[in-house]
């Protein structure tokens, strides 16, 4: 590839990037908002069981680990997109 093509690539990448970035946070607001949202429907259907307390914890455990996920994955797609811009100014 030569230095324009790999701007273009790069710049490419950018995009997408940013883009897989919106996503993944509109994602994650949304993934806290459903288990918000499923945690007040069983606290409404069963009041003050100790199970609705269970799946809170169950449901805060599984956001947090898609949250940690998402901030690795979009580390990893900004350090490609580094590396493709380095390699576009040495060549």
């Amino acid at each position: 590839m030569n230095r324009q093509q790999l701007r273009q690539e790069a710049q490419m990448q950018k995009i997408l990037w940013n883009r897989l970035k919106q996503w993944l946070r509109m994602s994650m607001a949304l993934s806290s908002l459903l288990a918000a949202g499923i945690y007040a429907a069983f606290q409404t259907a069963f009041p003050g069981a100790a199970a609705v307390r269970i799946l809170l914890f169950v449901l805060l455990a599984a956001d947090c680990i898609w949250m940690l996920a998402v901030t690795r994955s979009l580390r990893h797609g900004r350090e490609n997109i580094e590396k493709l811009l380095k390699l576009a100014e040495l060549s």
